[in-house]
């Protein structure tokens, strides 16, 4: 991360993905929720016509980064009755070479002090450094 104008925090471009929630996609239109830039995306969950009648979530696993389109859905009864298909189709975004991991975060450091301090703490109670208190209802 690199701090930029009013000291607000920039991911570098090659990682960095604006992801737009709660904003309808018209597919029907031939809007794509991926943005030309590849670096926005737009998802939104809404199964309603008034929003184009599909939704959008996007997946983050440790070796990629994915986008389910979710098609029409009528009901449960429907799904069941008609045997209509409710499973997404999944595209695949981006693609890292290693699987990423949390010492590739921005937050690494925090979660090294966090674990740091669990780690003594461990020790402490296994040397019964702790002091025992009484237990009080």
């Amino acid at each position: 991360m690199r701090e930029g104008a009013a000291g607000i925090r920039r991911c570098p471009p090659p990682r960095g993905l604006i992801v737009n929630g709660h904003v309808p996609v018209k597919i029907e239109n031939g809007e794509s929720p991926l943005k030309r830039s590849g670096k926005a995306i737009t998802i939104d969950g809404a199964f309603s016509e008034a929003y184009g009648d599909y939704g959008f979530t996007l997946v983050l696993e440790a070796n990629h980064t994915s986008l389910a389109k979710h098609h029409h859905f009528e009901s449960v009864e429907a799904a069941v009755h008609d045997g209509v298909d409710i499973v997404p189709s999944v595209s695949v975004i981006r693609k890292w070479e290693t699987p990423r991991r949390m010492a590739d975060t921005d937050r690494n450091a925090e979660f090294r002090c966090e674990i740091d301090l669990l780690e003594r703490l461990i020790e402490a109670y296994r040397n019964n450094h702790l002091p025992q208190m009484a237990a009080t209802l």
